[in-house]
Parts: C-alpha cells; structure tokens; sequence
C-alpha cells in the first residue's frame, strides 16, 4: 500500500513508506528490489565520480540553444515554431504536482521527528536518551575515521544483503547468539571473580583507612534538611534577660516594651551545638586559669 493508493491524501504517518521499504530490504519482490539497490549504487557512484552540477549545465547550454534554433527556423518557415508546435499541452511528469501531492505527508513525518528529537535532547525517557547517546558517540567515530559516501555506500550493501541472509538462517543466527550471550556473561563473572580475589584486600584496606578522613569531612559539611535551604543562615534566637525589678507594675508602660518574635529553628544541628559549647568551655578555663595567675602574682598592698 502506497500513499498514492490514498485518494483523500491524508497522510498514514509514515506507515506506506515503512511498509515499501520492508518489501524492498527483504526481496519480496526481487525485480523491484534489484533495480532500487542498482539505482541507489549507480547514483552514489555518478556523484562520487562525476561533476554532476558541471554536467547539468553544459546539457542545459546545448539543449536551449537547440530549442531556440527550432523555435526560430519554424517560425520563419512555417510562421509556427517547432517547439511550440510538437510540444505536449501537457506534461506526464510535473515535479510540481509531485510535490503538492507529498508536501502533507513530508511535512507531517517532520513533525513527529522534531518531537522525537527534543524528546530525546530533553530526557523524557532518559533510557532511551542514554542508547541514541550511545549511537551518537558510535556515529561521530564511524564520520571520523571513514567519509559519508563510503558509509552510505556500505549501508546501502549491507540493508539489502542482510535481512534476507538473517531470515533464512534465523534459527541458526538465533542459537548461536543466545551462546555468545551466555559465554560473555560466564567470561565477565569469571573476571570479576579473579579482581576481587586479587585486589579485594587492598580495596578494604584502603577503604578501612580513609574511613576516619571521610568522617571528619562529612561532619564538617553543612548538614541539609527539608527545612533549610542553601544559601540560608540560621538565625539565632535572641534571648531577652529581664528582672522582675526591671518590669514596672503599670499597664501603660508594659504597653510600650515592644514585642519581639522568636524566630523559628527549622533543626538544630548537634555536631555544630557540641563544637560551640566545647570551645566556650576551653574558653572558660583559659580565663580562669589567667585570673588565678594574676591574683598569685599580683604585690602585697601596703
């Protein structure tokens, strides 16, 4: 089924072409088949080693300079020009009525690429973001090391030679990539095995000695919770020390303290509180210990 077949020429999405294509790959029809893979290496072949554009306009020179001359000598001999005269009113091949004709169709199978694609460079499905992320990486060493001509020319060989070969000898291709599947996994469980035999101490050794150092730096590290956010600093809670001398008895002056709002703590961070108060109390002994020494030292008053 053809999107020609299709008089109302909506678009089927791609499916006719898909559908065409497999026909052709796996030789349904092995004339139809034979002159697509001839056609398709003998124009890789015509542009790989003819000017195509140099050809084009010399053809184009001689055949309007012919036209002109029969359009000339017909009109001085019989007052009608040759051209005009033996000219068809119309044409069976119009490149533009082929294009009105598929422009739709062109048009949509464009649109559901272009939403393939920003699916893709957006992460939508980040599994398959990952494999075309693979082929592309696969497709950037092929461009490098060998020219587009010789990978389309390769290609074309290789999608009209394959899929044939694969399905008359699916069962065989089947079987022995199921073993070669099976023998890769044994081969990388097998190696596995050998380097952590080999390197297992040494990994726990070095593990066991850098625990203490990844400890430490993980309780210097600002501890984030669901409250916090980065870039924020905690406020401290102000504290407000009052007597009850300082707290006169009347109304109108009670009036007049402002009032303060405790800020809300979101979490208290432990490791930081046990460090602050550790060091207020090395503080503490250190002025204790210079007092007493000024008060032994100190002279006797007279």
């Amino acid at each position: 089924m053809s999107c020609k077949s299709n008089p109302s020429n909506v678009c089927c999405g791609g499916k006719c072409a898909t559908t065409i294509s497999n026909n052709l790959l796996l030789w349904k029809d092995a004339k139809k088949s034979g002159i697509t893979l001839l056609s398709i290496l003998s124009f890789l072949l015509l542009i790989k080693y003819v000017n195509l554009i140099s050809l084009f306009f010399r053809l184009s020179t001689f055949l309007l300079l012919i036209s002109a001359i029969a359009e000339y000598t017909g009109k001085i001999l019989t007052g009608t020009g040759f051209v005009t005269k033996f000219k068809p009113e119309k044409y069976k091949f119009s490149i533009g009525k082929i294009a009105d004709y598929y422009a739709p169709h062109f048009v949509t199978i464009l649109k559901k690429i272009e939403i393939k694609v920003e699916d893709l460079y957006t992460s939508v499905d980040i599994e398959s973001t990952l494999k075309f992320g693979g082929i592309s990486f696969l497709l950037y060493k092929l461009t490098s090391t060998f020219s587009i001509w010789s990978l389309i020319f390769f290609s074309t060989i290789l999608s009209f030679s394959v899929p044939p070969i694969y399905l008359s000898n699916k069962e065989i291709i089947d079987k022995n990539i199921i073993k070669i599947v099976d023998l890769s996994k044994v081969k990388i469980n097998e190696t596995y095995k050998i380097v952590d035999e080999k390197f297992g101490p040494q990994i726990n050794k070095i593990k066991d000695s850098t625990a203490p150092v990844l400890k430490l730096i993980q309780s210097k590290l600002p501890v984030r919770t669901a409250g916090t956010t980065v870039g924020e600093t905690t406020k401290e809670p102000i504290s407000v020390a009052t007597t009850s001398s300082a707290v006169p008895n009347s109304t109108s002056a009670s009036s007049k303290i402002p009032s303060t709002t405790t800020p809300e703590v979101s979490e208290v961070d432990f490791n930081a509180l046990g460090e602050k108060l550790k060091q207020e109390a090395q503080e503490a002994t250190a002025n204790a210990s210079i007092y007493t020494r000024e008060k032994v030292d100190a002279p006797k008053s007279l």
